[in-house]
């Protein structure tokens, strides 16, 4: 499992806003100046590792916190479809009713009710 100070989901996280309309030079200042300097050049290593494809960005979203039994099984799932250089990074949905969505990439899975209804 991955820390919020983890080198990856810092990268992670600053590639993710960096695809947004703020200047990505602030979104990295502000990451960094967050964390601890000595992990700086980590981080910018992981953040070329996303920008090459190195490293795919897993996003799910989910209706309810998912558990960790939850998440080692769609972990073990999405390693064995997309390799293991694959971070997870999870949020929730409070629009969703029920189910989950997942984004790697171009690739959108969406396994909530409303799609599954639809």
């Amino acid at each position: 499992m991955t820390t919020k100070t983890d080198p990856r989901t810092i990268a992670c996280q600053l590639y993710l806003l960096s695809q947004q309309e703020k200047d990505p030079t602030i979104l990295f200042l502000e990451i960094l100046s967050s964390v601890d300097p000595k992990i700086s050049q980590e981080v910018i290593k992981e953040y070329k590792n996303i920008r090459s494809g190195e490293l795919k960005i897993a996003q799910i979203s989910s209706a309810q916190e998912l558990t960790e039994e939850q998440k080692k099984k769609l972990e073990k799932k999405i390693s064995t479809d997309f390799g293991e250089n694959v971070i997870f990074l999870y949020s929730l949905d409070t629009s969703m009713v029920s189910g989950f969505c997942l984004q790697i990439g171009d690739l959108l899975y969406d396994r909530s009710l409303e799609a599954l209804l639809s």
